[in-house]
């Protein structure tokens, strides 16, 4: 009876089997999850974000989603196959006024995966993964609000080799350097100086030609960060001006008659850099006559050229070279004195076809004949 009673449990034992197959435990599906940010610190509100998502080494074949805690779903559900698989979902984040505010931005998310069971019709399997990241805020001086109440005129001169103002305001910003992205203006309600940063950090140059009436000079700098300059009116300008001779360091050198009526003299510049033929402009008037005046070959000289004035008065000389802002000019008050001992008569020439002179010098020198600039060439006088 007994044998009877084991064989009956092994025939229902084996046909429970054939019933329900064989279940052995189900596997959860899992992966690593983790959240990144570029950069990992911000500063100011506007800022640009990207957050990466990133799912990897899955546990089997599964259905992953990733919703992100603030922002929602942060791309659509994608599959992972293998324990060599992985997948990074991207978001650009925009920091806030009450993220610089909080001092930090807190950035949590969830990973569902879920994959079917082996082995056993049940209902697919899921789990959750959670991951999270805090931005924190950074001060930084480059994008930090500007204060101009710490910008101090430096230094105000007359630079010797344009003889226009140099104006050195220091900023105290040790970022500002020639390579930060940052315009400048300035203008004491006269002149409008042009400004740069020398490779002195937090230093603005500012040069512009010399006020005759300067009032207060505003002082402004814009970065990419700044929704509008920032400027500062320094009352005291002026006062910085007083007594400051910004004269260029010129001198008038020989004066005479050029075997004619004209009269010739020499303005010494000192300027070697300067060469016959470059693109300088130059004005020579003293009230009566309005002279020609070109480079000379010597380096630093300039050659002028005109009628013999009756009653000259003093010359005022003018140079200008391309990237300056204005003329700079220089009175000479002894001009009419140095022009008073000469008494220029024409000499009995003969004619000479202006057309056939091609020198400026010699064409000017010549009675009956003015060099034409705009042909470049010599033509009788009218």
């Amino acid at each position: 009876m007994q044998k009877r009673l084991m064989s009956l449990s092994l025939i229902g034992a084996a046909l429970l089997f054939l019933l329900t197959g064989c279940c052995g435990e189900p596997v959860q599906p899992s992966v690593e999850f983790e959240i990144q940010a570029a950069p990992a610190t911000f500063s100011v509100p506007g800022q640009m974000i990207t957050l990466a998502y990133t799912v990897r080494n899955p546990n089997q074949l599964m259905q992953v989603e990733i919703v992100d805690g603030s922002r929602g779903a942060v791309c659509e559900p994608f599959p992972l196959a293998s324990s060599a698989d992985q997948k990074t979902c991207t978001l650009l984040y925009t920091t806030t006024a009450a993220d610089v505010a909080a001092g930090a931005i807190h950035i949590s998310a969830v990973a569902r995966a879920s994959a079917e069971s082996e082995g056993c019709a049940t209902e697919p399997l899921t789990s959750e993964i959670n991951a999270s990241l805090e931005l924190a805020l950074v001060a930084d001086e480059s994008t930090a609000p500007l204060d101009p109440s710490n910008w101090p005129i430096f230094s105000v001169a007359c630079n010797p080799d344009t003889t226009q103002m140099d104006i050195l305001i220091d900023t105290g910003y040790a970022w500002l350097t020639p390579q930060a992205r940052a315009v400048f203006s300035a203008s004491d309600g006269e002149t409008t100086y042009t400004c740069e940063v020398p490779d002195l950090p937090g230093r603005v140059r500012c040069y512009g030609s010399q006020s005759s009436t300067p009032g207060p000079l505003t002082f402004c700098i814009q970065r990419d960060t700044d929704p509008s300059p920032v400027c500062r009116t320094y009352t005291d300008f002026p006062d910085w001006l007083v007594g400051l001779s910004c004269q260029p360091e010129w001198e008038l050198l020989s004066t005479g008659c050029d075997g004619t009526t004209q009269i010739f003299f020499v303005i010494d510049t000192g300027y070697e850099w300067m060469e016959s033929g470059g693109l300088y402009s130059f004005t020579a008037d003293d009230g009566e006559v309005t002279y020609w005046c070109a480079a000379a070959q010597d380096p630093g000289k300039v050659n002028c050229y005109g009628q013999d004035p009756v009653s000259p008065g003093p010359l005022e000389f003018c140079f200008q070279r391309p990237e300056d802002t204005s003329p700079v000019c220089k009175t000479f008050a002894d001009f009419p004195a140095r022009m008073n001992s000469y008494t220029c008569q024409p000499t009995p020439t003969v004619p000479v076809a202006c057309s056939s002179i091609t020198s400026p010098t010699t064409c000017q020198s010549t009675p009956g004949c003015k060099w034409d600039t705009s042909p470049n060439k010599c033509v009788p006088k009218p």
